[in-house]
């Protein structure tokens, strides 16, 4: 019995052998669902920082729009007299700190 070095082929060793000769598509198809997968998330990603921005933003607004107000609330208090002793004390109860804040952001924009 000269049994040579040969392997015997049955046919589910062919068939194995040719399933692994022809596996390209499986590992492709997952490369794909994987970049896929990557794009939808940055996408979420970056959706939920642009509306985290953009409420941060009407955040803003609004207490601007608050602080505004109440200077016109203040500044609608003054007196209407004419005497020296009550438009001093308007003078000093007025708030002008932020006066030139809006120059500043109009020299920005520019």
């Amino acid at each position: 019995m000269d049994v040579d070095n040969e392997k015997i082929s049955t046919p589910i060793q062919d068939m194995v052998q040719k399933a692994t000769e022809d596996s390209t598509v499986g590992p492709m198809i997952g490369s794909i669902i994987i970049i896929v997968l990557i794009l939808v998330g940055g996408l979420y990603f970056f959706g939920t920082l642009i509306s985290y921005k953009k409420e941060q933003i009407k955040e803003q607004q609004s207490l601007e729009a608050q602080q505004e107000s109440i200077q016109i609330e203040e500044t609608a208090k003054q007196a209407t007299s004419s005497d020296i002793s009550s438009i001093e004390a308007d003078i000093k109860s007025t708030n002008i700190d932020g006066l030139d804040k809006e120059l500043d952001q109009i020299d920005k924009e520019f």
